[in-house]
C-alpha cells in the first residue's frame, strides 16, 4: 500500500479561491439564519404556531425560508431592531 500525500502544489489557486468563497458564504448564510430565528423568537404580534411555521419552513427549506423572510418581513424587522437599540435598560 502506497500512501499518496497531497502537496499545496497538488491543489491549484482557484481551487482554493472557491473553497474559501464557499466558506465565506456559508458564514454568511449561518448569520442571517441566526437573525432571522432570533428576530421570530423576540416577535409579539404573531402567535406561537406562527413563530413554529416560520421555523420549521427555515429548517426544511434553508435558503428560501431564509429569503423569503428576509424579503417579505424586512421592515419589522429593521423597527424591531431600531426599538431594541433605543429601549431603556432596566438594572
Amino acid at each position: 500500500m502506497s500512501t499518496r500525500r497531497v502537496l499545496v502544489a497538488d491543489y491549484p489557486f482557484l481551487d482554493i479561491v472557491w473553497t474559501m468563497l464557499a466558506i465565506f458564504a456559508f458564514a454568511i448564510w449561518l448569520c442571517l439564519l441566526f437573525l432571522v430565528w432570533s428576530d421570530v423568537l423576540r416577535r409579539v404580534d404573531i402567535s406561537g404556531w406562527a413563530k413554529v411555521v416560520w421555523l420549521l419552513l427555515t429548517v426544511l427549506f434553508p435558503f428560501v425560508g431564509l429569503f423569503v423572510y428576509l424579503i417579505s418581513q424586512n421592515a419589522g424587522m429593521v423597527e424591531r431592531m431600531q426599538g431594541s437599540f433605543w429601549r431603556p435598560r432596566l438594572p
